[in-house]
Parts: structure tokens; sequence; C-alpha cells
């Protein structure tokens, strides 16, 4: 079963830059399995999941969610879909607490992502998660008045985006490639990432 996931999370570390490369994901991460046994774990038809694996439907967060859970990619998979839909004039409809953050494309040194709590949750626990290609950072802590930057690299001359979870959600998420703006506490995340 950690073979699977693990190759299937592998399958996942490049995002699809179109519904037909995720369409093609999707089929490598159905392996051995049948395009109905799929469209059970998604909550679809078979003729859907056919559409998905030819590039010719687009998948929805709603399913992306359960095939996470199914592979074994939670949020690999809804992560790639909402980069996909990111910049679209149609609404995505992120949760709240949810955001996907892009930095310029050729830049490559220190960047930060700053979150500020809801009025309501000031120094109360926060979880924050962030999914950023094939690695992630999650850490809870209570956020001060000010908020907190977390401060880390982007090392790759590319754009893939920056997948944003709070829990409770946020006022604020913001972030940069020049110092973090004042008054935010700083936390220097750089060797915290996983994966």
């Amino acid at each position: 079963m950690v073979a699977a996931r693990d190759r299937n999370r592998t399958l996942l570390e490049r995002l699809p830059e179109s519904d037909g490369e995720l369409g093609i994901t999707l089929k490598r991460l159905r392996g051995g399995l049948t395009q109905t046994d799929v469209a059970r774990a998604g909550g679809v038809s078979k003729s859907t999941v056919s559409r998905w694996e030819t590039g010719q439907g687009e998948i929805t967060l709603v399913a992306a969610e359960r095939l996470d859970n199914f592979f074994e990619t939670t949020p690999r998979l809804q992560y790639a879909v909402l980069n996909l839909r990111r910049g679209q004039d149609e609404a995505l409809q992120l949760q709240a607490g949810e955001s996907i953050l892009k930095f310029p494309r050729r830049f490559i040194g220190q960047v930060w992502i700053a979150v500020r709590p809801n009025p309501d949750f000031i120094n109360l626990e926060h979880t924050v998660e962030f999914f950023w290609g094939p690695h992630t950072f999650s850490d809870s802590r209570p956020l001060e008045v000010g908020g907190t930057a977390f401060v880390t690299g982007k090392f790759k001359p590319d754009q893939v985006g920056l997948y944003v979870r709070t829990d409770p959600p946020v006022y604020e998420i913001t972030h940069g490639t020049d110092g973090p703006p004042s008054g935010f506490f700083q936390l220097d995340i750089r060797h915290a990432w996983l994966g």
C-alpha cells in the first residue's frame, strides 16, 4: 500500500499543464483498476472518467478530493486541478482558507507567504499548510494580530503554483519576492519542507 501511494504521489510531482496531461496522469494513477472503479471513487459515471482521461472534460474539485482520498494522493490531485483552473474567468470554488499563489517564472531567491488572522481568531491556534509541487509544509501555531510571514526560497525558474490552506480561514494571504512586509512575525521555513 505504501509503495502504491508513493508511486501515485510521484505521478503528480510535475503539475499537468492541460486537461489532456491531467487525463494521462489520471489514467496512470488508475493503473490496473477499471474506469468503473475510478468512477465509483469519484462519484461520477464511467463515461465522465473516460472523458477526463482523454482530456475532453474538466475534473471538478469535489471529484478531485474524492480521488485524492482514493489514490492516497491528498491534496495533490486537487492542487493540480486548482492550478489548471487558476486565472480562468469562471468562478473557481476555493474553500475559505484556500489560495493559490504564483511567483514570477524566472525568479530565483527568497520568497515569503504572509497570513493575517481574522479578528475573531487572533492569538488562536491555526494550521497552515503549503503544497508546492512535490513539497509540503505544515505548521500549527497561534497567529498574532500582525500575522506571520513564512520565509522560504524559490530555487527553480518555473511557475508552479503554491497552494495554501489554513484552518481556521484567515483574513488575508499575501506573498512576495522582496523582504516580508513589516509588522509580521517572520518564520524561516527553508529547512522545514517535506518531499
